[in-house]
């Protein structure tokens, strides 16, 4: 192992006993390590930085900004270990501003979007189907994120007590959304659907804990493609759907 892939273990070790994951950082650095190799370069440089950064096939600048962001908290580290080190300035490849107008969903737009989740396309199962509605209709009354509806686990659900719990949070934290009794109570398809794919996947998957998922445990990409058919069969066009972005403004 060279130097410089033994300095980016140690880095990657330091920064995950403080609670980061890096899981990103780890394969960016680990590609700059090779790049370094290829120029049998010893010390990081803010040209080689910039020029491994735009190495790639994607012309979108904030891309580049962010892999530039990876060696550039690695080479502050790398600097007390080797002075010749330089670390790119921070306005290298600078990040482009993306304004967002957050859009707060109506009751009607919520309704509309929990019908044509319904909606079976080609391929679609009765599962996957119940899956998008009790997505969509968590979080919009509960705030979740999509990947914390996603990787929710059987023991997570309590209706009767009123609590979700969402495990494994940013830092590796935990904590309990409390469900509204209107919410239990007036509206009950949502929890209805909740309760039969807990039940559903407790019958039929034996040796696994997911709820909405069957076989490999959904990622975020999943429920956004969802997110662009649901748009499609509502005979609209597809927006974007980031994490914290569906809020119901009447949840009730």
């Amino acid at each position: 192992m060279t130097p410089m892939r033994t300095a980016i273990d140690e880095y990657l070790d330091l920064r995950r006993a403080l609670g980061f994951r890096l899981k990103t950082d780890e394969r960016l650095l680990g590609q700059f390590a090779g790049f370094m190799e290829h120029r049998r370069a010893v010390h990081i440089t803010a040209k080689l930085a910039a020029e491994w950064a735009q190495q790639t096939p994607s012309t979108d600048q904030n891309y580049h900004a962010g892999r530039l962001r990876a060696v550039r908290s690695f080479a502050r580290h790398r600097l007390h270990d080797d002075p010749m080190t330089e670390v790119p300035p921070t306005d290298m490849l600078p990040r482009r501003r993306n304004t967002f107008q957050p859009h707060i969903f109506t009751r009607e737009e919520i309704q509309r979007i929990l019908a044509a989740s319904l909606h079976k396309w080609g391929g679609a199962t009765p599962f996957y189907c119940l899956g998008r509605y009790t997505m969509y209709g968590l979080i919009s009354v509960t705030g979740m994120r999509v990947s914390e509806v996603l990787n929710l686990d059987l023991g997570d659900v309590d209706l009767k007590a009123g609590v979700i719990t969402i495990r494994n949070t940013k830092f590796g934290k935990s904590r309990l959304v409390p469900v509204h009794e209107t919410t239990r109570i007036e509206p009950p398809r949502v929890c209805r659907r909740l309760l039969f794919l807990r039940d559903w996947s407790h019958d039929r998957q034996k040796a696994t804990t997911k709820i909405l998922t069957r076989g490999a445990r959904a990622r975020g990409s999943n429920g956004d493609g969802a997110w662009a058919r649901t748009c499609f069969a509502m005979g609209g066009h597809r927006v974007d759907f980031g994490q914290d972005r569906m809020r119901a403004s009447d949840p009730s």
